[in-house]
């Protein structure tokens, strides 16, 4: 019977997936491995493409990406290192990410995610950058649209209620928000200053 030859491809910015590929590489039959190394295009005549990757703001690295969406008809055991966020939560989210830039014709046959070592500039960079509201890590507020609400100043109470509808998320391919049969009211006690010149 004859054995199925494959290639290990892997990009690696701080060592972390290197490592991980040597590894792969010593529990392997040497001698069914077409190549390894970093440069993907070498291996498509490969039966199994191990591919590794670093991970970048929540998916894999451009590179990675690029090759991905360029294969067809391949097994795919994906590999990937993420120098912060190492929880298994985080680790299928990416790995979601990751598989979205794989073909349907396809086929991934295993995927491993582990937290790498990270260079302590790249990680104090990368504190500052998660404390950004808009890093994919960080929780989104619900964003809230203005409803219905009474047309004069004086209908308003101080416990008038105004109407607000849900908006639709930031990543949503839907460019106008949806509007639900019946909002959510949220009560918000008004306060009417009137000042009167002297």
């Amino acid at each position: 019977m004859k054995r199925e030859r494959y290639s290990i491809i892997y990009s690696s910015k701080t060592g972390n997936t290197k490592k991980l590929a040597e590894k792969i590489r010593e529990v392997l039959p040497e001698e069914n491995c077409d190549y390894f190394g970093t440069e993907g295009a070498k291996a498509l005549p490969s039966d199994i493409l191990y591919i590794g990757f670093w991970t970048d703001i929540g998916n894999a690295d451009p590179a990675t990406l690029e090759l991905l969406k360029s294969l067809k008809n391949k097994k795919i055991f994906l590999f990937g290192t993420a120098g912060f966020g190492g929880s298994e939560a985080y680790f299928q989210q990416v790995l979601g990410k990751v598989k979205e830039s794989v073909d349907e014709s396809n086929t991934v046959m295993g995927e491993f995610m582990c937290q790498g070592k990270m260079p302590p500039s790249v990680r104090e960079r990368y504190i500052k950058m998660k404390q950004s509201p808009e890093h994919p890590a960080n929780p989104q507020p619900p964003q809230l649209l203005p409803g219905r609400a009474a047309s004069t100043a004086s209908s308003f109470s101080s416990t008038s209620t105004l109407n607000f509808i849900p908006a639709t998320p930031r990543n949503s391919p839907t460019k106008m928000p949806t509007i639900p049969t019946q909002a959510a009211a949220i009560r918000i006690p008004v306060i009417l200053i009137y000042v009167t010149p002297s």
